[in-house]
């Protein structure tokens, strides 16, 4: 059985955000473990007490502004097992008690959280410490409570976004909390999945099939939502980084009419190197010589970072006016596209459908709040069915739209 957010009375704080956070590791650590799972000790060492004093710490820390500005930075607790590169920038000499939120607001200006950089805690004899500054972003494949790889170091990560706004990530748990709300982020828990075609998944899943044919069916299906999600966020959270905002969109073949494309390419098959990088760490797992294991994961690291390294070329193409676009194959047809969906989306039926972040109520007041970005990708899923638009502003929060015969839907996610 998946885990369930559980259901609060009261508005949410951080109480209510450990809580959660207590609940899911409970779950994982009764949950049953698919044939690449891993072992408990990729969750963060650190107790519920103290989990939940270091929750409430970091929502008085997000409070308390220095020179105008409220600290945008990460609390890391690395795991019990400690997996991936976790690049250590500068160690204290002495341990620093965590208990003055004013330290947190200083070291916020030497710890950009856009480029995972974070403040490393860790608990000692009971209490909880600053020990150093680290740099999160590993390269290496993690697995995750699925049982398949995540980049980055394994661990608990505690975002400050703002006020009172807190992410908390944890393998494959991923919550934001704002103020008197607590939500599942899309990206990580949602139904990720179902944002893209059936087609697509379909082809993924024959292609692991035909290279795996010693998998379960769960685990062909468990390694195609890994390998997609993971690249997919990768590439819109490297996009949130760069500041300048940017649009991706994908669509069936008969609706690529509607974007105009500038800039365009070769193809480029993402779902093949995404492919090629699951299938990599696979064979590493199940090689049993440890001298092949280890070329094995030589080569499936290679993979990997040749799939990051195309991911984040591919962001930089946002930076160019227009969208990049992508069919329904997750094939890269081009950049710089001038989106034109005025007429189809004036005779469309579909309804609008809105998710529970969204800062507006109705068709109106999502085209008056936004830019032209915003309301290109809007009109774009609204007269062309089945098509998805990711826009991210240049304060780095995204909207996803995305609709299907009866509906545009739009999502809103503060920190991709």
């Amino acid at each position: 059985m998946d885990w369930q957010l559980p259901k609060f009375d009261a508005p949410c704080g951080s109480v209510e955000l450990a809580s959660a956070v207590i609940s899911w590791r409970k779950w994982y650590q009764s949950n049953d473990k698919t044939s690449f799972q891993a072992s408990e000790g990729l969750l963060a060492n650190i107790s519920d007490g103290n989990l939940t004093r270091l929750m409430s710490f970091a929502s008085k820390a997000s409070c308390v502004p220095t020179e105008t500005r409220f600290p945008a930075c990460t609390l890391f607790v690395r795991s019990r097992y400690p997996v991936g590169d976790l690049l250590n920038v500068v160690k204290f000499e002495s341990r620093i008690p965590l208990d003055d939120v004013k330290v947190i607001a200083r070291l916020a200006i030497i710890c950009p959280r856009e480029e995972r950089f974070a403040i490393l805690v860790e608990e000692h004899q009971g209490s909880l410490f600053i020990v150093g500054i680290v740099n999160t972003n590993g390269r290496l494949a993690l697995p995750t409570n699925d049982g398949w790889p995540s980049l980055g170091a394994a661990g608990l990560t505690v975002e400050l976004c703002g006020p009172g706004r807190l992410r908390v990530r944890e393998l494959d748990l991923d919550l934001q909390l704002t103020p008197g709300a607590l939500h599942v982020d899309l990206l990580e828990n949602g139904d990720w999945e179902s944002l893209f075609p059936n087609g697509l998944r379909q082809r993924s899943l024959e292609a692991l099939q035909k290279e795996l044919p010693g998998l379960e069916v769960q685990d062909h299906a468990l390694a195609w939502r890994r390998s997609i999600k993971d690249t997919w966020t990768q590439m819109l959270r490297q996009i949130a980084v760069l500041r300048h905002g940017g649009a991706v969109v994908v669509l069936p073949e008969e609706h690529l009419r509607h974007v105009k494309i500038d800039g365009n390419l070769e193809s480029m098959d993402i779902v093949k190197l995404a492919n090629e990088s699951i299938l990599s760490y696979c064979a590493a797992m199940i090689e049993t010589d440890s001298d092949q294991k280890r070329e094995l994961l030589r080569v499936a690291n290679i993979q990997i970072e040749r799939l990051s390294a195309t991911m984040r070329g591919i962001s930089q193409l946002t930076a160019v006016d227009g969208c990049v676009v992508f069919d329904h194959h997750l094939r890269l047809r081009g950049f710089a596209g001038k989106i034109d969906a005025e007429d189809a989306a004036r005779k469309s039926t579909l309804e609008l459908k809105i998710g529970p972040l969204a800062c507006f109520q109705n068709e109106d007041e999502l085209l008056k709040s936004f830019g032209t970005r915003h309301g290109s990708a809007y009109k774009l899923c609204k007269g062309a069915p089945n098509s998805l638009a990711f826009v991210l502003s240049q304060d780095g929060g995204l909207r996803i739209f995305s609709s299907d015969a009866t509906h545009v839907h739009v999502r809103e996610i503060a920190n991709p």
